[in-house]
């Protein structure tokens, strides 16, 4: 073989090497790092339940204002604060006797 490719392939087998041995040390964590330690559990299902503490103004992402075609005094309201309801659903009830005189 020629000098030269003695030279070359020497040049690329060290390079292979020092790849090597970077690719080794960081898939191993180096040696330098301590091995972490703690307990380790089988996993469960469950209900996760986590409490936040916070102060600030709450704020609707949206708001609907609801209006009647008539007017009165409200006399039963057939809905929950939150509750999801349909286009259609019975809201609530209103006394129109003042109106209708």
């Amino acid at each position: 073989m020629k000098r030269r490719t003695v030279i070359v392939n020497s040049v690329l087998g060290v390079a292979l090497l020092a790849v090597g041995v970077t690719a080794a040390i960081a898939v191993t964590g180096g040696g330098g790092r301590p091995v972490p330690t703690g307990t380790t559990v089988p996993v469960q299902r469950g209900t996760v339940t986590a409490t936040v503490t916070a102060t600030g103004n709450v704020e609707a992402g949206s708001t609907v204002f609801v209006t009647s075609p008539g007017s009165g005094k409200v006399t039963e309201i057939d809905v929950e604060a939150g509750q999801q309801v349909d286009q259609g659903d019975k809201l609530f009830s209103i006394d129109d006797t003042t109106e209708k005189q």
